[in-house]
């Protein structure tokens, strides 16, 4: 959390000078100064959590309860940062953004009037409180929902508009940017169809938070060429954001077959009570999912290590020249 303060500081500490500089903010850097901002407004929930719960008089912390707001303020800045990196693939793939800078910014400053007042909560209602858990999901309902929108649809439409031929599928830049849509699509619909306290509920955050994984993947293999580096095995490269996001499709495919025939979220072993075939057959696609996104996982830990630890000069300079080209070096 210190080492993401200090971050955080030194970013704002950046804003400061473009401001006084009279510069405006181009799209990445706006995103990611809403980023800092919910990040920000998270910490201050937690200690606020903690700080009341203290002065109930508890002398125990309910950890649910102390990280839900933060927790879900959190999510925020996950996918904020996700839309950004989605506009900048989109911009070092195809050597433009998808979208106009000030459609971006308004959609990042609607993400910020759900995420700046959120502190405000904890003087309106008691941590133990109903109140309290359903304002902070609310929040994420009515929030997230119409600026990731946007962001996708710009993103989507830049790309199949036809302006961008051919499609670099084989490219992972380009291919984490359409499966993280995807993927985050599929979460966005699993959520409308939660009901009750069952496994569609991890369901559907595993596969947004999946999307976010995925994006970032699809960053690291093209800025790599930034840190005087090289993807070590490109053939690797161009399957691992495709297997990866398969694994967590068939996971979250196989929570969702279990919960809509009853299997609860939070159990284990034979609580689960697997006494027919659709809850045996859900959990063990979930298990087969997760086997399959453990090895892109690892497929992308062992490509990303390698290629860190290979110098390679030519790629930074052919990086430097185009953004040089694009005016962003």
């Amino acid at each position: 959390a210190s080492g993401i303060l200090v971050c955080i500081l030194n970013a704002f500490l950046r804003y400061r000078r473009i401001w006084r500089e009279k510069r405006s903010l181009d799209t990445i850097t706006f995103g990611m100064a809403s980023v800092a901002l919910s990040i920000l407004s998270a910490f201050i929930c937690i200690w606020l959590s903690g700080y009341f719960q203290f002065k109930t008089g508890k002398g125990f912390f309910d950890f649910e309860r102390f990280f839900w707001g933060g927790g879900h303020v959190l999510q925020f800045a996950n996918t904020i940062a996700m839309v950004t990196a989605w506009v900048y693939l989109a911009r070092l793939v195809f050597g433009r953004e998808p979208l106009g800078v000030h459609l971006a910014k308004a959609a990042y400053t609607l993400y910020l009037v759900f995420v700046i007042p959120a502190p405000y909560i904890y003087f309106m209602y008691d941590t133990a409180s109903q109140e309290y858990k359903s304002s902070f999901t609310m929040l994420m309902e009515w929030g997230l929902g119409p600026s990731t929108v946007v962001f996708a649809v710009a993103v989507l439409g830049f790309v199949f508009s036809g302006k961008a031929r051919p499609l670099p599928w084989t490219r992972p830049g380009f291919s984490s940017i359409i499966l993280s849509i995807f993927v985050f699509g599929l979460g966005g619909v699993l959520a409308f169809l939660i009901r009750g306290v069952n496994t569609v509920i991890p369901a559907h955050y595993h596969c947004v938070i999946g999307a976010v994984t995925i994006a970032f993947m699809g960053l690291f293999y093209e800025v790599l060429p930034l840190v005087n580096r090289r993807i070590y095995s490109e053939r690797l490269a161009r399957i691992q954001p495709y297997l990866y996001s398969i694994g967590v499709v068939l996971f979250a495919a196989g929570l969702f077959i279990a919960g809509t025939h009853g299997v609860a979220r939070k159990t284990y072993g034979a609580a689960q009570n697997l006494d027919n075939l659709a809850k045996f057959a859900g959990m063990s696609i979930m298990g087969l999912g997760g086997l399959v996104a453990i090895l892109g996982g690892v497929a992308f830990v062992i490509n990303a290590i390698v290629s860190l630890l290979t110098k390679s000069g030519a790629a930074e300079e052919v990086v430097k020249e185009e953004l040089a080209e694009s005016g962003n070096f």
